[in-house]
């Protein structure tokens, strides 16, 4: 079965879950496959209606079920384990990501993959939480001396966090984009609109559009692709869950021109269009599709993202798609630094690892 087969199919099982007990058995197994790489299965699981399945089909997702489970657990335990470390500090901490949409109880986080901890803190109390989670136990993830400042000049987070003994990673960011990028975000506007959320006391989340635009960001500004439709769905799943919301929409454009956001709002939504069918207003998508690039840049950054977003069945990328993710990632890069440091840390990079390589990529190169 060819891959966009199987991604079409794996996109009208997730949008209408009965479709999947309907396909052949071919098609299953193309799905199921497909969902694997994209960190989806769990996800096509929780969607199925209740209805018997055959028993290899039902033991896989079964598994990827059991694996999400595990990963809202431990993420859920490692909040509470935090709480009472920073606790002492009077400080607003906000949770980012795939642990604001589980605490948020969205639909999104049914079934979702959440590996690492994302949280957010204003600048100025920055070294006060790394210093407590430290002493705590904490330990950096940083390789060297190069990698720590890195992150600490340029980086809107600190170098990774880790607890040797629960093994839970911990982003501790002080922003949503680098400080250098060409998204120079305030931070003090995220922080000042977040609001409290459910689980463990004393934290926050973002708000509605500002967990939206910050996906955006993230999404199409980081290029890190790797789990790019399983984000993709996330954005889908919160603009469906935030549309009831009275003003959203207006709140959401107005909030995208404050923090100076407009273009990764537009690929968001214009992805989620064309990938998803993500039903919109048609008077809110007209005013964010001015946004767009000019053309044929457009068109061909839409191709790109399309290509990169859907993930291969394969376990090694063809070579056009191993082309689309490292443009993807240069011209994140380009958008996250000036040129000079831009040229300074690319031939870094290449002197450090061999050659330009997303995080999951080097991760696994030093593995």
């Amino acid at each position: 079965m060819s891959p966009r087969l199987s991604a079409d199919l794996l996109l009208r099982a997730l949008a209408e879950p009965t479709q999947f007990l309907r396909y052949t058995p071919l098609q299953r197994e193309g799905v199921v496959r497909f969902a694997e790489r994209a960190n989806l299965l769990a996800a096509v699981a929780a969607r199925l209606p209740d209805e018997p399945l055959p028993s290899d089909l039902r033991d896989r997702l079964e598994g990827a079920t059991i694996v999400a489970a595990e990963h809202a657990r431990k993420l859920r335990w490692e909040l509470a384990q935090l709480a009472p470390v920073v606790a002492g500090l009077n400080v607003p901490i906000v949770v980012l990501k795939g642990g604001a949409y589980l605490c948020s109880g969205l639909a999104t986080a049914q079934g979702r993959m959440v590996s690492d901890l994302d949280l957010l803190v204003a600048e100025r109390d920055l070294a006060r939480v790394e210093a407590a989670m430290r002493a705590a136990g904490y330990q950096s993830l940083s390789q060297d001396a190069y990698e720590e400042s890195y992150y600490r000049q340029w980086m809107h987070e600190v170098p990774p966090l880790i607890h040797p003994a629960r093994g839970t990673v911990v982003d501790l960011h002080h922003n949503i984009a680098p400080p250098v990028s060409r998204v120079r975000i305030d931070a003090a506007l995220l922080l000042a609109d977040a609001q409290p959320l459910a689980g463990p006391p004393g934290y926050r989340r973002l708000s509605d559009p500002d967990m939206v635009l910050h996906l955006c960001v993230h999404l199409f500004h980081d290029g890190e692709l790797d789990n790019g439709l399983r984000e993709l769905l996330d954005l889908d799943g919160m603009l469906r869950a935030f549309a009831s919301a009275v003003g959203f929409w207006d709140r959401l454009l107005a909030r995208a021109r404050l923090l100076g956001v407009e273009r990764p709002l537009y690929y968001g939504i214009a992805n989620c269009r064309r990938i998803l069918d993500t039903p919109l207003p048609a008077a809110f998508w007209a005013v964010v599709r001015q946004a767009a690039p000019p053309e044929p840049a457009r068109r061909l950054m839409l191709a790109l993202m399309r290509s990169a977003l859907l993930p291969e069945q394969a376990a090694r990328p063809s070579v056009t798609r191993s082309l689309v993710v490292q443009l993807l990632f240069l011209r994140a890069h380009w958008l996250r630094m000036p040129p000079g440091m831009l040229v300074r840390h690319l031939l870094t990079q290449v002197r450090r690892r061999g050659g330009f390589k997303t995080k999951e990529a080097a991760a696994r190169w030093a593995r």
